[in-house]
């Protein structure tokens, strides 16, 4: 029992290390909210040019979204989403159909009024795809906003 206490532990801590969510690429931290992504033209961190996919109003909040360079097939693509006029207590996003099967769905990081996050992109993107969001609210109510990305 020791022996398997021992190596789950060890398991466990190369994996966090390992896996660690930032970036190699990224040179500051999001998490001090002064940092403002549409201000660049070109995302600094190499993910490409920042392209507004629209805007769509969940519950009482004014909801923006954003992604830096293309979104292309078995990738990774980077969303900015801005929320003006409410706090929501979560933000999930994938791209792909609104069901969600054959996507990854991610848990994007806050940072002030905005969201940020890396999400999977399906290979091959289904015909239909889009890039779907779920909007929690404080009182567990949830709202989902799509947003066409090709």
């Amino acid at each position: 029992m020791k022996r398997f206490s021992a190596l789950l532990v060890l398991t466990v801590t190369f994996g966090v290390v390992a896996c660690d969510s930032g970036h190699p690429d990224h040179d500051h931290d999001h998490g001090n909210g002064d940092h403002d992504h549409e201000q660049h033209e070109v995302s600094e961190h190499g993910h490409g040019a920042r392209r507004e996919l629209g805007r769509a109003d969940v519950f009482e909040m004014s909801v923006t979204m954003a992604v830096f360079g293309a979104i292309e097939a078995g990738s990774e693509s980077h969303l900015d989403i801005r929320v003006d006029g409410g706090d929501p207590s979560a933000i999930r996003a994938w791209i792909g159909v609104e069901s969600g099967i054959g996507s990854v769905k991610t848990l994007l990081g806050r940072d002030g009024e905005r969201y940020h996050g890396h999400i999977e992109v399906p290979d091959p993107i289904a015909d239909g795809s889009r890039l779907w969001l779920v909007i929690q609210a404080k009182d567990g109510r949830r709202e989902t906003a799509s947003f066409e990305f090709r």
